[in-house]
């Protein structure tokens, strides 16, 4: 996933997906869902977890993504009304005072260049915000019941060769491991058997390919050039892109505009159908 330089694909994004899967070790294949619901923003009161940074003394910004560096690099809205910074655990280099895990609460202008509190920010959620969504557990099963079938010991095992031919596959969708290490399972949207035959040309050790209607990585990256290089949604996209495992294209908006929304979906339907499309709101109404 990006945030806002987004990592372009090819053997080391596939490459990132694969260590990914060997840590977490398990993986659910999620069903298509709706995007999240957008309303109008107009006047509501929005919220969200941040981070706070303010560089001059006296100019705050908010940031939801930021730059491992010391202090962190951050450009953002700026925040209009007071701080209490004490109550924020800040941290400081220099003139440069920070805080994370901020959670503010206020209203856009109209350009969503500044961001005006109506409460104190704090470190504790907000009442009014809604429960977030509980995450679901991932996991990486084994896709075959016969992990050998085909592997010849005159074969080579060339995990470098692997990854070039899976990205070479007509319909290649994704790829894990199911053991941490070398068990792989990869997924593609057509021609199961042919994709099992290539890759046992340069694959030997334990593999498994399956079918599922889910959309080509190559489709996910021409969506996610699609959407990340549209000039109306500047200033409006926060991270996002489609090297998930379970096949989805995500992208996560500062507000899920109903404008905003019907804008994404426009750029990635020519390459991805809406049900593969998950959109959420980095800011969210408060009650």
């Amino acid at each position: 996933m990006r945030s806002r330089d987004l990592v372009r694909g090819g053997v080391a994004a596939l490459l990132a997906v694969l260590a990914v899967a060997a840590l977490v070790g398990s993986m659910t294949l999620i069903r298509p869902r709706e995007t999240v619901p957008a309303g109008p923003t107009g006047g509501q009161e929005l919220a969200a977890q941040v981070m706070l940074f303010e560089d001059p003394p006296g100019h705050v910004e908010f940031c939801l993504a930021w730059g491992e560096s010391l202090p962190p690099s951050c450009g953002g809205p700026s925040v209009v009304g007071d701080i209490d910074w004490p109550a924020l655990d800040p941290q400081t280099s220099g003139d440069v005072r920070w805080a994370e895990g901020v959670w503010i609460v206020g209203r856009f202008d109209e350009a969503r260049a500044a961001f005006t509190l109506t409460r104190p920010p704090s470190l504790d959620r907000p009442d009014g915000l809604a429960e977030p969504e509980e995450v679901p557990t991932v996991e990486f099963p084994a896709l075959c019941e016969d992990p050998t079938r085909g592997a010849s010991g005159r074969g080579t095992n060339d995990e470098l060769q692997l990854h070039e031919v899976m990205l070479s596959l007509p319909g290649y969708v994704n790829s894990y491991v199911s053991d941490g290490r070398d068990f792989y399972n990869v997924i593609v949207n057509e021609d199961p058997e042919g994709a099992h035959a290539k890759l046992r040309e340069v694959w030997q050790g334990d593999l498994c390919v399956a079918e599922q209607e889910l959309p080509t990585f190559a489709a996910r990256e021409a969506a996610t050039d699609a959407v990340f290089t549209d000039e109306s949604l500047r200033g409006e996209l926060v991270s996002g892109g489609g090297g998930g495992i379970d096949g989805f294209f995500d992208v996560q908006v500062m507000v899920a505009s109903e404008e905003v929304v019907d804008r994404i979906h426009e750029l990635t339907r020519p390459h991805i159908d809406d049900r593969f499309v998950r959109i959420s709101g980095a800011f969210q109404p408060v009650d």
